[in-house]
């Protein structure tokens, strides 16, 4: 459950490190509730661009991405991140094939 109490500062209180980790984490609730908020479902994948050239060879091969976890951790790709290995299909699928679904995990 998240918390949107905040710290209540006062002058001359003795600070401590778990005051400024609960101000930290109510900050960051705040937000969460916030985006909660705009959208029914507020993560997902918001771009993702696969290498059209390592598909036709039989690869997956991620290009960029970036989105939101569910646990509100934003992924940005390759800008911030770093990319997954690609990942060989040629086994899942008929080179025949016109179309193939993957899942992203």
């Amino acid at each position: 459950m998240k918390s949107l109490s905040r710290v209540v500062w006062s002058e001359g209180m003795y600070l401590g490190p778990h005051h400024f980790q609960t101000q930290s984490r109510y900050f960051e609730d705040s937000i969460h509730f916030a985006v909660e908020q705009c959208w029914f479902e507020p993560w997902g994948v918001v771009s993702c661009k696969l290498d059209d050239l390592a598909i036709q060879n039989g690869r997956v091969a991620l290009i960029g991405a970036h989105g939101i976890f569910e646990d509100g951790l934003v992924f940005d790709m390759p800008a911030s991140d770093h990319l997954p290995a690609s990942r060989d299909i040629r086994d899942q699928f008929s080179p025949l094939s016109q179309e193939m679904l993957v899942m992203l995990a």
